[in-house]
């Protein structure tokens, strides 16, 4: 499953990342996300696989980033060092 592999890309890269794995709306895994403090959500939907994208949404200022593989999303978080 191409969620599964982004995953253990992202974990490879010393990446903190959690799956949702429960089949709900985005609002309520926003709502979920919130309430554990995260700061960002990367969104992996069915519009996304199908659109070849990777989103990530800034919880704080809601802001959405889109990127067109992995690797460009490892460097925008390694730049603005959001696991930290």
């Amino acid at each position: 499953m191409l969620i599964n592999k982004y995953a253990n890309i992202l974990r490879n890269n010393k990446i903190i990342t959690e799956i949702f794995l429960y089949k709900e709306k985005i609002k309520k895994q926003i709502k979920y996300a919130i309430r554990n403090n995260f700061n960002y959500l990367i969104i992996i939907g069915e519009k996304e696989i199908q659109n070849k994208i990777i989103k990530i949404k800034n919880l704080k200022n809601k802001k959405e980033n889109i990127f067109d593989n992995i690797n460009k999303l490892i460097k925008y978080i390694y730049k603005k060092k959001i696991n930290k």
